[in-house]
């Protein structure tokens, strides 16, 4: 179960707090109090994916590439201006819905469907192909 913090909290939900003379996220001071293993080079990181909690067993570390690999996996993307998944958009002329992704410098264009829930899939499963790949490398 969550451990919500109470009060300030910024625009994307994180908490804050005042100590050793400096401004800490929450969650981030929870997990060095409570973890001796602490990497400050490292990025704290939620698995209930809920920015304002604190529980220290629902934390963990990970860099960048490991953040959004955990991103991916959870479907936890942001949604575009439209209302829509990145990677999708209308068309109007048609109706239809493409799918596109920019990866690695290159724009893909994966098609056109009826149905915004198909170029999202579509879209999702070649994104989620692309991570795999870079993390392979790594």
């Amino acid at each position: 179960m969550c451990l919500e913090l109470k009060g300030y909290r910024d625009r994307q939900g994180y908490g804050s707090i005042s100590f050793g003379g400096r401004i800490w996220r929450a969650h981030r001071l929870v997990y060095a109090l409570t973890n001796l293993d602490f990497d400050p080079k490292l990025l704290v990181c939620h698995h209930c994916d809920n920015p304002s909690c604190i529980n220290p067993n629902h934390l963990f570390q990970s860099d960048q590439a490991g953040n959004m690999v955990d991103k991916a996996r959870k479907n936890r993307g942001r949604k575009s201006f439209s209302g829509l998944p990145y990677g999708v958009s209308l068309v109007p002329s048609t109706g239809r819905f493409h799918s596109g992704i920019t990866s690695g410098g290159h724009n893909y264009s994966l098609g056109t469907y009826s149905t915004a829930e198909e170029a999202t899939r579509i879209a999702r499963a070649f994104k989620q192909k692309e991570l795999e790949k870079l993390c392979s490398n790594l």
